[in-house]
């Protein structure tokens, strides 16, 4: 899956591999360590939506990235459509 937030796109819904560098631009001290959470403990990148941010920060981009996978997800899970068939 791809999401699209401002200049950050990339991410998927694997965790993010320790042995994969990642470039950051000048504000990289905001985003090392949201970067390094999700390598660090093999995180799918849409379980860094429920990591608290600092505000306002750059690492709301992360957030706002992390969101969209995370709703992604959910409109893709099974049990949720089922249901919003049901119910419509």
């Amino acid at each position: 899956m791809k999401v699209d937030v401002g200049v950050v796109a990339e991410l998927s819904d694997k965790p993010l591999d320790p042995d994969v560098p990642v470039e950051l631009g000048s504000r990289a001290g905001e985003l090392i360590g949201l970067i390094q959470l999700g390598k660090t403990y093999s995180m799918p990148f849409d379980k860094l939506y429920h990591v608290i941010y600092p505000y306002p920060t750059y690492g709301e981009v992360i957030w706002h990235a992390a969101h969209k996978a995370y709703i992604k997800k959910l409109e893709d899970n099974v049990v949720l459509k089922l249901l919003r068939k049901i119910l419509s």
